[in-house]
């Protein structure tokens, strides 16, 4: 429930039957009053059409509500909440902070979850969705998180821009002492502030052009994350355009859905001329595959050993994936979690489907270098898929090469 504070009216409830409302608003605390309350009425006697109020309020609020004592039947209570005002487009971004996470409280939280799930009782798409929404309020609770962005993106100002910023500001201060008036002390104001913007529009771009030509230079993960989480964390894109169809899209809504409509038909299969080598060996290693899943004397059994071997491979700082989740969440869960994941990926097997969930992921648009930034043909998708079907790779991995020499007797 998203509200904070909760008023409730003609609620029709005694007060022995005010405890109900408790399971009805979980996590609230609340000041009732009855029709009953100054005036005791029997069991057997309840008239209808009698109302009531209630105000009840999230727990955190608690120590700042304090109920009125007015001698009515009205319910008036004062909070002392201080008053936030939210700026539009103001977005924050956390990091969390897993050399600081309390282990035990970690594993405390996860432990109580799964123990209390029963995964005979849910479809495979159910357990592996609950499985991540454990994981992700566990490491809320007990990973602290550190706000890496504010409004707009980072920016480290030269000595110049600090400069220019000093004069905007000694500029402007002139200006409102001598009451705003449209004079030359605004017009030195405006000028000061037309030279600061354009020095920031300077070294931005020198810094944008000396990253990608690092990306390029200098290829390596580290740089390609940076990369994604550049790319994923500008949120303003209204200042620029693309072509679709003739018609430029200037909205970041337009272009997200042409982009999702481009990548969509990229990835549908056409003929247009591919290698039939390559083409026919692909074929021949889906036949393998389907051969193996259908041999009844070869069986693929998963241990907790090889979902922890599996686990240690993923690579730790990486981007969080569509579900929210990164390998740290992985990698510092407890030895439940590894007998969660074997049963989930015995019935991928024993079932041969591969889960929707593993096959989505967020797709990135990555400007390919010297191209025009208009043109949707200039783009390379990045697709960031999720870390559990990251992780059942890991773990299938081994045993499909073993059970694929064992086929065809290779050593």
């Amino acid at each position: 429930m998203p509200s904070d504070i909760i008023c409730i009216q003609e609620h029709w409830l005694y007060e022995f039957q005010k405890q109900i409302l408790g399971p009805v608003l979980p996590n609230m605390d609340m000041h009732i009053r009855c029709s009953d309350t100054n005036e005791e009425i029997g069991n057997f006697k309840l008239p209808r059409g009698k109302g009531a109020v209630t105000i009840a309020w999230k727990n955190h609020l608690t120590p700042s509500v304090q109920e009125i004592q007015s001698g009515n039947n009205r319910i008036e209570i004062k909070a002392n909440v201080k008053q936030r005002i939210v700026k539009p487009n103001f977005a924050r971004q956390f990091k969390l902070q897993w050399k600081d996470i309390d282990s035990e409280s970690f594993n405390s939280l996860i432990n109580e979850e799964l123990t209390q799930y029963n995964i005979e009782k849910h479809s495979l798409e159910e357990n592996i969705q609950f499985l991540c929404n454990c994981l992700k309020k566990a490491a809320a609770v007990a990973a602290p998180s550190k706000i890496i962005k504010l409004k707009g993106p980072k920016f480290k100002a030269s000595p110049t821009t600090l400069g220019l910023l000093q004069i905007c500001k000694e500029k402007y201060h002139l200006w409102k002492s001598h009451g705003k008036h449209d004079d030359h002390f605004k017009s030195d104001k405006i000028l000061a502030q037309r030279n600061l913007r354009k020095q920031m529009r300077r070294e931005q771009y020198i810094d944008r052009a000396q990253f990608y030509k690092e990306v390029m230079d200098n290829p390596s993960n580290e740089m390609f994350h940076r990369l994604i989480r550049r790319n994923r964390g500008n949120r303003n894109k209204d200042s620029m355009c693309i072509i679709e169809n003739g018609e430029l899209q200037y909205s970041a809504t337009d272009q997200t859905q042409s982009f999702s409509k481009y990548f969509e038909d990229l990835a549908l299969p056409k003929d247009k001329g591919y290698d039939p080598e390559f083409l026919d060996l692909c074929n021949v290693r889906h036949k393998i595959i389907q051969q193996l899943c259908e041999q009844e004397n070869i069986t693929t059994k998963f241990s907790t050993q090889n979902i922890c071997d599996a686990i240690k491979q993923l690579h730790s700082g990486k981007a969080i994936d569509e579900l929210g989740l990164a390998a740290e969440h992985f990698k510092n869960s407890p030895a439940i979690v590894t007998q969660f994941l074997t049963d989930c990926f015995h019935t991928i097997m024993k079932d041969k489907l591969i889960p929707l969930i593993f096959k989505s992921g967020i797709v990135i648009p990555v400007l390919k270098k010297g191209k025009n930034p208009m043109m949707m043909d200039n783009y390379r998708g990045i697709a960031i898929t999720p870390v559990v079907s990251k992780l059942f790779e890991c773990t299938i991995l081994p045993s499909l090469t073993q059970n694929f020499k064992q086929l065809f007797n290779l050593d």
